[in-house]
């Protein structure tokens, strides 16, 4: 099923508490590339091989990812956003990216 999303042009987005419950961050990343300046997320990111117990806790808070730092970020690159900066917070990890200029 596709959702369109109408994106006008932001200096900023913000997506904090929202990765986690995504299927689809690609096909989102693709609609924001070149709307923005700046991209702020915040994700829970998983360990490199999760065992079944943090498995079983990232359903019951009802995410349905498990990405590794690693992966996010390859995600987040595909799409053409540049890590700027990285910070930890408790359990989760907070990023700043730069967006991709839009076509001219």
């Amino acid at each position: 099923r596709r959702t369109h999303i109408l994106v006008i042009a932001l200096v900023v987005i913000v997506l904090s508490g929202v990765i986690e419950y995504l299927h689809l961050l690609p096909d989102l990343l693709s609609h924001l590339s070149g709307r923005c300046e700046t991209l702020n997320a915040s994700y829970a990111v998983s360990s490199e091989r999760p065992a079944a117990g943090e498995l079983l806790l990232r359903r019951g808070r009802g995410w349905v990812n498990d990405w590794t730092v690693e992966q996010l970020l390859e995600i987040f690159s595909q799409a053409g956003f540049k890590l700027s900066e990285r910070r930890a917070w408790q359990a989760q990890a907070i990023f700043r990216f730069q967006a991709p200029l839009p076509p001219r």
